[in-house]
């Protein structure tokens, strides 16, 4: 695991595709990935996958049931920089003999916006509580639907990225309106990446196989 960061190696390519002044309801639909009922049947697994448009290795867990995403200098932070290692539960979209699906969405944290902005008034924070059906506005892309799709192919590592932008407003020289009724869903940015993983054999839980690489306190 010491030289895990270097030891991958690919061949990839990558493309960006966006909607542009196309008016919001012209714009194509947007549909929701859907969470997989099932649990991995991989166990005990590290993915480590790059991207031609990434310097970073994006890497992954796979054990006790549950994927994580896994942010860790695995104790090569470069000199003047701490270390870390920490990790975030992601989801399983769908997997078979030659396909493992996995994705991340930030619609849970949308939905914590939804914050009652007084008692009793029935006004909320997130306009999403308004009848939006997915983000609310492209400045800054701060409250729009982003969802990324990994998907990699267990024969040979192949690796897919798909990452969406989506909102069910748009800024117009008026201000941000609904587009339609508000409960349209429109794909505002698309970015597609390919590259290749690399799949190593790790504790099956996500917590002890990070441990060696979390920064020690000085006790």
């Amino acid at each position: 695991m010491k030289n895990i960061l270097f030891t991958i190696v690919l061949v990839t390519v990558a493309s960006c595709s966006s909607t542009g002044d196309v008016a919001g309801i012209d714009r194509p639909d947007y549909k929701q990935y859907v969470v997989s009922e099932n649990t991995p049947t991989i166990d005990g697994k590290y993915i480590g996958c790059t991207l031609v448009d990434s310097e970073r290795v994006k890497t992954f867990h796979v054990g006790n049931g549950k994927v994580s995403r896994v942010f860790s200098t695995f104790g090569q932070a470069d000199p003047g920089r701490t270390e870390f290692a920490r990790y975030e539960t992601i989801d399983l979209i769908s997997e078979d003999e030659n396909f493992f699906v996995i994705g991340e969405s930030n619609r849970e944290r949308l939905e914590s916006y939804n914050v009652e902005l007084a008692p009793g008034t029935g006004l909320y924070s997130n306009p999403i509580t308004l009848g939006e059906k997915c983000g609310v506005g492209l400045t800054g892309g701060v409250r729009n639907l982003k969802e990324t799709i990994y998907t990699i192919r267990k024969t040979d590592g192949f690796f897919w990225e798909n990452t969406f932008e989506a909102s069910s407003t748009e800024e117009t020289r008026d201000g941000f309106r609904s587009i339609g009724s508000g409960g349209e869903c429109k794909l505002f940015i698309e970015i597609e990446s390919q590259g290749a993983c690399r799949f190593l054999d790790a504790h099956s839980d996500v917590d002890k196989f990070l441990e060696p690489y979390k920064p020690k306190k000085l006790e």
